[in-house]
């Protein structure tokens, strides 16, 4: 199978802490801070879902038992009595020789388990991308709420002072007002924000049952790209096997005349005062005029084609996914890094607010400027989303788990009971 060389951007170094910072605001001390690796940690042999995607391995093993069992001897006993002085007993054993084509059938077997072993790599594989779906909804959906609370604090605060300043009579009190409907707008944005994450963490408890209650997700860190080559993808290797599954079939069709059923046994006859008694041997054998497994070497033959046909659409598919995937995800990871280098929020809204309360400018450009800010977070953040979602595309794409790059976390212990 070719490989595939992954170009990635020398700017991806630098990726991993800077640009998760921008997605994450500090999390109540009250919470335990879970990374993704942690969470990941629960996808082991004993979770159920890894022993559902078994099945097919399983049910493969027992079909290559079965193809190395033998059939069972038939033994039969037949008395006949057609009269008080005449008696006939017959014991006999029948046994049906194995088929001529029973090594393909065998090997065919064996095909079919290394086909299902890729499958359940590959189903595996899709179980981790699963997770981590459903860990970095939630991290994000986390995000947003606590980026949201923070504005509506700032806003709920700059609201209070200018209440203050109108019992004083310094204002007229429309600034007090106009800053809190803005607040009163964030915090119905802060609603949807937190249902969503709710929602988000239903899901990835769903997964995860030994998450803690109190645990708090952290956005991943984006990860460098992988910089060597990409080995086999478990779907390529389950499709070869079905390939050679298909072609030791065809040979097993092709064997159309059956073996023999031979039989052995002992007959007495008892006739008036005399029996005469003597071995039994013989030999059935189906001939094969009308019926010569036509059909069956017609299936066998469109499966084997459909086999190779589906091998080397999924090997051309996969060529350029992984070229499409490694693309995405450098562009996405170095615009992430890109843009949260240049977002400074914490600088840009202290000084609004200093500009404001000096008098240099308006409540209209304050409130300008904090929806601007909002806006370029909320972007960095979805930018960031984007950009693990590709990362999630790319390991599809690999067929093997990449190498994940820890979240910063806090000086708690990570929130997953052991």
């Amino acid at each position: 199978m070719s490989r595939i060389r992954i170009a990635s951007a020398a700017a991806l170094v630098a990726v991993g802490a800077a640009a998760a910072a921008s997605a994450q605001t500090p999390i109540s001390r009250s919470m335990r801070a879970v990374t993704e690796k942690h969470y990941l940690a629960v996808l082991n042999s004993a979770h159920p879902a890894i022993i559902a995607a078994g099945e097919g391995l399983g049910l493969a093993r027992a079909t290559e038992l079965g193809a190395r069992s033998y059939a069972n001897p038939t033994l039969s006993a037949v008395r006949e009595a057609p009269s008080s002085d005449s008696r006939q007993l017959d014991l006999t054993l029948s046994w049906q020789l194995p088929e001529r084509s029973r090594g393909h059938a065998l090997e065919a077997a064996r095909a079919g388990i290394e086909a299902r072993e890729a499958d359940t790599g590959a189903a595996v594989l899709v179980l981790r991308l699963t997770l981590r779906q459903a860990y970095a909804a939630w991290a994000v959906a986390e995000a947003e709420a606590r980026l949201l609370s923070r504005h509506v604090a700032s806003l709920d605060e700059l609201a209070t002072r200018e209440q203050q300043r109108a019992v004083r009579g310094e204002s007229s009190g429309l600034a007090a007002s106009r800053l809190a409907i803005a607040a009163s707008e964030l915090s119905s944005r802060r609603a949807l924000a937190t249902a969503r994450a709710r929602a988000a963490e239903g899901e990835a408890r769903g997964w995860n049952g030994s998450v803690a209650p109190d645990a708090a997700p952290m956005v991943p860190t984006l990860p460098p790209a992988p910089t060597g080559l990409f080995e086999s993808h478990p779907g390529i290797l389950g499709l070869e096997a079905e390939v050679r599954k298909t072609a030791l079939s065809r040979r097993v069709a092709a064997r159309f005349v059956a073996s023999p059923e031979v039989t052995a046994g002992w007959q007495r006859v008892d006739n008036g005062p005399g029996s005469v008694s003597g071995a039994i041997v013989g030999v059935s054998w189906p001939v094969p005029l009308g019926d010569r497994s036509r059909a069956q070497r017609s299936a066998a033959e469109v499966e084997h084609g459909a086999a190779r046909a589906r091998l080397e659409t999924a090997r051309s598919r996969l060529a350029a996914r992984r070229l499409a995937a490694t693309a995405a995800y450098t562009e996405l990871a170095s615009a992430a890094h890109t843009a949260d280098r240049a977002l400074d929020s914490d600088r840009l809204i202290a000084a609004a607010e200093a500009s404001f309360s000096s008098g240099e400018t308006t409540l209209t450009d304050l409130l300008d400027t904090l929806s601007s800010i909002r806006a370029a977070e909320s972007t960095s953040l979805e930018l960031h989303a984007a950009a693990l979602a590709a990362h999630r595309e790319l390991e599809s794409a690999a067929g093997a788990p990449l190498e994940l790059a820890d979240s910063p976390k806090s000086d708690d212990e990570p929130g997953v009971d052991r």
